[in-house]
């Protein structure tokens, strides 16, 4: 092994540890000082002088063997952080070995490659020497970045996948495709773009630029590379804004260096893109672009899935819709019928009721029996809860007497509780000749509410008694609940107290009538009598 000044030291082929083979043993593995794959250095510890080196390392190096060995490790230009030396060396003087560091170097072409680094420390010749092994791992490095991006992708994938069985939104489904993506590949801004007829629309972003120049909606042909994408069907990278052609006005998005579109495909079919770009240039590795347009396909099923899923939910949302207001439809209709119905036969019910005192009319009977079927007829036709007064003028002057009643203690023929000489709602209707009805007390304005309130009533209708132009006293249907009267049963009440009011004048004109052929009669037998 070559030493300084030529002068040639103990190599490791005759250190105690040599095999026959020729190997030594360094952390526990053989490795043979000859090896084309594998790198060997020999240096002191203390001043790290390279001692010796093989063919290999010379080769890494790209430097002549001479311009390697008796120079300092410090002073190779091999390192791509001294900090990697330095945490070496600390670790080689605590531990006495270390095994499978991987650092990165700069080889002789320039490129930076890494190098997978086992060292120990060895006694030559009384002096602590440094035995490296070290092996090129460059492309090792590259593949199984590629096995870490394929396992990311994969499981990236297969939550997407899953979100195709999810009931999810549009909106947090897009967002979750972009921080999927980030799982993926590095970017500092990713959007989503979908196609509305000729133009895209961003619905989604995730941006790390603290400013950005965003257009919500744009043209499909507007930007080269954009629609490069749109028609190739294929991803496309942008190594570098700034020297790219297609990357127009570069000016409105300083910040961006490179890009990278993903096609949305579905079935062969584009329905938007991811948009993602960088700061950094040349930050989008190329031969990812497979991979990446796997998960934009499963992202674009996801879309497509969930927006075929809204509308599907939405057109039954809507069907229920007209369902259920069909639905109400025919309830109200059926309301309407019911309630028409019900209407008919009440007009039904109180023609009957009204021509029920008809015959009163035309047989003998006492005024009180055509009172009483009154009232009776009236509170059940009605109905009227609280009860139906008919109250008549007395013998005496400005005397009113409750004729006929079916209100709870009333008696017939009583005087009207505390009826006042002058006022009132009574003598108001029959002086004024007018409807009066009050749906509450509170809106009572002619001081009844005492009495009324002493029975329990809350709510009337009064009407005036007129036959042949005079009037006969009132008829009054009362409630015992505040009741907002309706015209039908206003109508109702009004031919009700004018048929009342024909049949009371008949009946008296009937009683007057036959009270005068009695006094006829008797005055025709006085008379035969007499002669």
């Amino acid at each position: 092994m070559q030493a300084t000044e030529g002068q040639r030291t103990q190599t490791p082929e005759s250190s105690p540890e040599a095999t026959a083979a020729g190997a030594v043993t360094l952390a526990g593995h053989a490795l043979a000082w000859n090896a084309p794959t594998v790198g060997y250095i020999l240096c002191r510890l203390t001043d790290g002088m390279v001692l010796d080196v093989n063919e290999t390392f010379v080769a890494w190096c790209g430097l002549p063997r001479d311009a390697i060995v008796s120079r300092p490790m410090a002073q190779l230009p091999l390192w791509k952080s001294s900090r990697d030396r330095r945490t070496m060396i600390r670790t080689l003087v605590r531990a006495g070995t270390f095994e499978n560091v991987r650092v990165g170097y700069r080889a002789g072409s320039g490129e930076t490659r890494v190098a997978r680094v086992s060292a120990q420390l060895r006694d030559l010749d009384g002096e602590t020497c440094v035995l490296a092994a070290c092996d090129d791992v460059t492309e090792l490095e590259a593949a199984e970045e590629a096995v870490r991006q394929l396992r990311r992708l994969t499981a990236a994938l297969r939550e997407v996948t899953q979100v195709l069985n999810r009931d999810m939104e549009l909106e947090p489904l897009l967002d979750h495709i972009l921080v999927q993506l980030g799982r993926l590949i590095d970017f500092q801004s990713a959007s989503i773009m979908l196609l509305e007829g000729e133009s895209l629309r961003r619905v989604a972003s995730l941006s790390g630029f603290e400013t950005e120049f965003r257009l919500e909606v744009i043209p499909r042909q507007r930007f080269p590379h954009i629609a490069e994408v749109l028609d190739r069907r294929a991803p496309s990278i942008i190594d570098d804004t700034r020297g790219d052609a297609r990357w127009q006005q570069p000016e409105l998005t300083p910040t961006i260096r490179s890009w990278m579109g993903v096609p949305l495909l579905v079935q062969d079919a584009v329905i938007g893109l991811l948009n993602v770009s960088h700061a950094r240039p040349e930050a989008f590795g190329h031969g990812l672009e497979p991979l990446i347009q796997l998960f934009a396909n499963e992202a674009a099923t996801a879309i497509q899935n969930t927006r075929l899923y809204q509308q599907a939910r939405r057109e039954i949302e809507e069907r229920q819709a007209a369902e259920a207001a069909l639905e109400r439809e025919r309830e109200q209709l059926a309301a309407r019928v019911d309630e028409r119905t019900a209407a008919l036969q009440r007009q039904t019910d109180r023609q009957a009721a009204l021509a029920s005192i008809e015959p009163i009319v035309h047989r003998p009977s006492e005024l009180q029996e055509v009172l009483d079927h009154i009232v009776r007829v009236a509170t059940e036709a009605l109905p009227a809860p609280g009860g139906v007064n008919i109250i008549l003028a007395g013998d005496e002057p400005d005397q009113l007497i409750i004729s006929a009643s079916t209100v709870d203690v009333t008696s017939p023929k009583r005087p009207v509780p505390r009826i006042r000489p002058r006022g009132g709602v009574t003598r108001h209707i029959i002086q004024h000749q007018e409807l009066v009805h009050i749906s509450s007390l509170a809106e009572d304005r002619f001081g009844s509410r005492p009495q009324l309130e002493a029975f329990g009533l809350e709510a009337y209708i009064g009407v005036p008694l007129v036959a042949h132009g005079d009037v006969l006293g009132a008829l009054f249907v009362f409630s015992r609940t505040p009741h907002q009267w309706s015209q039908e049963e206003i109508e109702f009440v009004q031919a009700l107290a004018s048929r009342a009011a024909l049949t009371i004048s008949s009946v008296r004109l009937y009683d007057s009538l036959a009270k005068a052929n009695e006094a006829l009669t008797q005055a025709s037998k006085a008379k035969d009598e007499f002669l």
